[in-house]
Order: structure tokens, then sequence, then C-alpha cells
């Protein structure tokens, strides 16, 4: 298969094709299949601007107006007390009112009118607060019928407060998407996500995981620590648990001790990746990588994250960093984010056949390695290595 990363244009091709364009003998190709692989701009004239392309697609996917994206902690506060926790780390003395955050939300929505909504509910441990979540999701989808605006909410969990009569109901209101943390097999996952007595929640979440069956898929998320060399026994688990849990997909996220919550993958996970994804296709296992396809959603100007007290901020790994903050759910502000490819990028970045996929990378990872979010954080050699499983 052909991919375009600039044109997202993806063709399927025979080994002769491969083979002419690969040692770029283009004369060989003429008539129908010229005019196809032009169309699919894997071909291109001598005097196309890339550059000009690049830009065009920076703009559309930053500046897009279809789909509006908001990400709410509801608390910082948490049931657990796992050893890699950032948010616990966050102090702030209060938490705006489901009044105050609705109605900022309605009037963004009534603003931006966007074609689709999506809201997550995160932390801290966002089940703390089920009824918040019930009477947003509830006023939220009734406003967007209103409007005319598909929406759709999801909830990030460690899964330890889950009820499937909870959701049952949120799913009236448009839950699609539950994400929960699973971070390997019971030792290894027992290792690092515990109560604040320091007991083990593994037990606990597959317990209530395996009572969702036929009620709501849910979404398995990893986070890949740099010492970590396998999942492979955490994957022939899973695999051995399809009967009685319905999993929608497992993510693996970067993890780096002192500096989770981006969304980089480094060198020091390439090979874990590797090993990842081959297992995950012979298990017929649906593994994706969380990455970002496109700019990072620093930049994207429909994309918002409030914390707990209503300070918004571009991203939620930025949550508490008050520099970072755009405004408040308490005032009128209008938010509009403004970045220009060429001052966020260098011009190695700009020219890397890379670029359309990552633009420089996460942004939070630049601010704590290099102490500039202006800096790029490579994902080269990772997207060499497991692009295609990608």
């Amino acid at each position: 298969m052909l991919f375009n990363l600039l044109t997202r244009e993806e063709m399927w091709i025979d080994d002769e094709l491969h083979d002419t364009l690969r040692n770029r003998e283009f004369k060989k190709v003429n008539g129908e299949l010229e005019k196809e692989l032009y169309d699919s701009s894997v071909l291109v004239h001598d005097d196309f601007d890339e550059k000009q392309s690049l830009q065009k697609l920076w703009e559309s996917e930053t500046r897009r107006r279809d789909t509006l994206e908001v990400t709410y902690a509801l608390t910082f506060k948490c049931n657990m007390k796992c050893s890699y926790c950032v948010q616990s780390e966050i102090k702030e003395e209060s938490e705006c009112t489901c009044n105050v955050f609705v109605r900022w939300l309605s009037e963004l929505l009534k603003i931006r009118k966007p074609r689709c909504f999506h809201l997550t509910f995160f932390g801290g441990e966002p089940l703390l607060k089920k009824q918040s979540i019930t009477t947003i999701a509830a006023s939220i989808n009734l406003l967007c019928k209103e409007l005319n605006i598909e929406f759709e909410f999801g909830i990030t969990t460690n899964g330890t407060l889950i009820n499937p009569v909870d959701i049952i109901k949120w799913k009236s209101f448009g839950l699609k998407n539950l994400d929960v943390t699973v971070d390997g097999e019971k030792d290894t996952h027992d290792g690092k996500r515990v109560y604040k007595d320091g007991t083990g929640t593994f037990d606990d979440i597959i317990k209530n995981l395996k009572k969702l069956k036929g009620i709501l898929p849910v979404n398995l998320i990893c986070n890949l620590a740099p010492t970590n060399v396998s999942h492979v026994e955490y994957l022939e688990y899973l695999s051995e648990q399809t009967n009685e849990i319905e999993i929608k997909n497992i993510r693996f996220k970067p993890y780096y001790d002192k500096s989770v919550g981006g969304c980089f993958f480094g060198d020091c996970h390439i090979g874990a990746m590797e090993e990842i994804m081959s297992k995950a296709h012979s298990l017929s296992l649906p593994v994706e990588r969380e990455f970002i396809f496109g700019p990072c959603g620093y930049f994207d100007n429909n994309f918002f994250a409030v914390s707990p007290c209503g300070d918004i901020y571009p991203c939620t790994p930025f949550f508490g960093k008050k520099e970072f903050a755009l405004g408040t759910v308490c005032t009128d502000e209008k938010l509009e984010k403004t970045h220009s490819l060429e001052d966020n990028l260098s011009d190695e970045c700009l020219f890397c056949s890379f670029c359309p996929v990552c633009f420089g990378g996460c942004r939070f990872v630049s601010l704590i390695e290099k102490g500039d979010v202006s800096s790029t954080s490579c994902e080269k050699r990772f997207f060499q290595s497991n692009f295609d499983n990608i």
C-alpha cells in the first residue's frame, strides 16, 4: 500500500508498480494509471509546492470547524495512589460548579456551531463525581439536539468505581467511549496502580469490566514505561478474556519517569512497540498506538482542556501550569489559538517525510525536555520503525 502522508491518500499497488516507483522510472507509468497516480498525489508535477500544501494541511487541521473537542477534569482527587500520577501533585483550591461549566460550554457551542461535539470527563478520578457527569451530560445532550449538533461523550477512569447502572443511564445521554487504564497483567499493574492503602486494584477493575459485557465495549489504556521490555503476557491474558470482557480497542501510551502525560514515543519505546504490535496481530487483538495524527492538540483551535477550577488549557498535560492557561470558564473570553507553522517547526522538520503526521511532536514533552514549547520532540525514528504497523 502507498500512503501519502501529506494528502492522506492511499492506494494498493502490485510489486511491478512498487519497483517502478521505488526506482523512479516514471516514464514507464502512463495512461489511466498515470492519471490515477497524479489524482492520488502519489506522483506530482515538478512545480508542486510541497511547503504550501503542508501549510494548507496545518491550517485545515488546526482551524477545523466541523468538530469541537473539550476534555473536562471534574476533579484532581482520586481513590487511588499510582506511583507515577502527576495530577495528584496539582493543587487547586476550588472546583467550579456544573452550572458554570455548562454555561461556558453552551456559549462556546453556540459560537463555534460545530457539526460534532466530543466531551471527555477526566481526572483525577471522574467517577468520584458521578452526579456531575449526569448533570452535565444531560444538559449538553439536550442543547446539542436543539442546535442540531452530533454529541457524544467519553470517560477516562481507573475502573474501580464502574457500575453498570450508571453506564446504562449515561448511554442514554450520549456515552460512547469508556477508557479504562490497565497497566499490564496483574503483577505489573498492581506494582504501579494501587489504592491509597497500598493494595492492588487489578482484580477489582477486571471484575467491573466483566459486568459491562453486552452493555458497552471498553477501551483499555496501558501506560508503556521505558523499562517495560515486553507486554506479551498481558496481551495473552487479554486474548483469554475476550469472551468475558468486551474490548473495543487497546491503546498503549508513552510513560516516562517524572514526565508522564505527553503523547510522544521516544527511542526507548521502539523495541517494545514492535513486540507489542507483532504479538497483537498474531492474537487478532485490536491494538492501537495512541499517537497524534496531525498537529498536536496544543495547536488545535477546536480542542480545549478544562481543569477542576475552570481554567482552560491547550491540552491536559499542561494542567497546573498557569502560565499556559488560555482563560477561564468564569469569563466570556472568546478562545482562539493562533500558531503559525513556521514559528513552531525548523526547516529540518518542514521537509521531513513524517512532518504531516507529527508536526514536530508533543509540545508538552518539548517543554519537559527542552524548556520550550516552540521546540520539537522528534518522532522520526519511532515512525520509521513502527509506521507500517500503525
